[in-house]
């Protein structure tokens, strides 16, 4: 919403995670937003090999089910 009403710059490759600390996210692992966790941004990928880029997506792949499978159920519980 900020990119669209001009308050924030869209996201630039060079530009690093504003949530991205020293050690790694500052977000608590419990606490950390599902696109924040689905995101592979270019440093990330950068940082990884093929093999375990395949694996992450892999991964996400299985992630993104379950979570849909949870909104999913979390929205028929509320109607």
């Amino acid at each position: 919403m900020d990119i669209l009403s001009g308050r924030k710059q869209e996201y630039v490759e060079a530009d690093p995670c504003d949530y991205l600390g020293e050690h790694g996210c500052l977000f608590p692992d419990d606490l950390r937003p599902y696109d924040c966790v689905a995101f592979i941004c270019p440093h990330l990928k950068k940082a990884m090999s093929s093999q375990e880029m395949r694996q992450v997506r892999r991964l996400l792949r299985r992630l993104s089910l379950h979570y849909n499978a949870l909104i999913d159920t979390s929205l028929r519980r509320l109607r």
